[in-house]
């Protein structure tokens, strides 16, 4: 610890040198003052943030490193609500047949204090539907395909003729199976009767979203937990922050620094329990300093590219980053 002057300072002043940045605080006399923050560097080849679909995201081991000085606690209630009833937390059904992972429904709860000093609690649920999350990852394959899986308006998507490559899916009623001028082998999955979606699986854009789908059957209840614990970090006004742009950018040693918010507080772990308790189960928490914010959550492809990317980047292909190696586009 530096030598400060007993006066109060105008500016922040460093407090210490910790592994991952700097600590500044506030200081009259010898008392420490809040708020305080610090300057964190994360580092790409230490896994902190990934390259991911053209944008630099924090991984959940970044968030680690954020959330020693944001200092948000994350519990997992003993229910989750699933159609108005009451379930074990986390919820996740399964094929009866095959037994892979088909839904997951899952609620976390973080609690941690803002910047000005108000107890925050964030309450965050999602459901996982994995069916409709290959849906999506065959409607973003279509929009990128070299035919962008649409057919000109006079013509009927089954007739069509074009190179067997051109076209990985379409949209279409279960009547309208692709004609054998498109190659390839099809099949039809169901999106909301009688629309639906033609792939075809020899499609190397159909193959990629099927082995993404393999690892949401395996890896279900990581992927939706990992979700929704990063939604709370990044929506917490302690770290508030999901993409960076980093001061240093050469190849796969891209680094950027983040300034994240901490408060000293006073408040024992038994009265955060009761807070966090009351809140799981629904109750009111009353207080002029705390602020609950409860949310039945959504996650998009990019989010769930993340979390996936964090579980599994060494079998992440589309959802991951430029290789060892090579270089981000500037």
């Amino acid at each position: 610890m530096t030598e400060q002057s007993k006066s109060v300072e105008p500016g922040p002043q460093e407090l210490a040198l910790v592994e991952f940045g700097k600590v500044f605080v506030r200081r009259e006399g010898e008392n420490l003052l809040n708020p305080f923050f610090a300057k964190v560097t994360l580092e790409e080849d230490k896994g902190h943030i990934n390259w991911i679909k053209g944008k630099y995201s924090i991984s959940s081991a970044g968030y680690v490193i954020l959330n020693k000085v944001a200092s948000i606690s994350t519990i997992l209630p003993q229910c989750v609500v699933v159609d108005g009833k009451d379930r074990p937390n986390p919820q996740v059904e399964r094929n009866p047949l095959t037994k892979a992972i088909e839904t997951v429904n899952v609620r976390k709860i973080g609690i941690g204090f803002s910047p000005v000093g108000n107890l925050v609690i964030v309450d965050k649920t999602l459901y996982y539907n994995l069916y409709t999350y290959l849906l999506q990852s065959f409607q973003a394959k279509m929009k990128k395909s070299s035919g962008g899986g649409a057919m000109p308006a006079e013509t009927s998507p089954a007739k069509a003729q074009k190179p067997p490559d051109a076209v990985c899916a379409y949209i279409g009623q279960k009547e309208d199976k692709p004609s054998k001028d498109l190659g390839g082998r099809w099949t039809w999955f169901v999106m909301t009767e009688p629309l639906g979606i033609w792939v075809n699986y020899e499609h190397p854009d159909i193959l990629s979203c099927l082995e993404e789908h393999i690892q949401r059957q395996r890896f279900g209840e990581r992927i939706a937990q990992t979700i929704v614990e990063r939604s709370i970090l990044r929506t917490h006004p302690a770290i508030g922050i999901s993409q960076v742009k980093p001061e240093v950018n050469v190849k796969d040693h891209a680094t950027a620094i983040v300034k994240v918010s901490g408060w000293r507080h006073s408040m024992s772990v038994m009265a955060m329990n009761e807070m966090v308790a009351k809140a799981a189960k629904g109750d009111t928490v009353s207080g002029e300093q705390i602020s609950i914010r409860a949310e039945v959550m959504d996650a998009d492809l990019d989010e769930e590219a993340e979390a996936m990317t964090d579980l599994q980047p060494e079998t992440s292909t589309e959802v991951g980053g430029p290789k060892k190696g090579a270089a981000p586009d500037a």
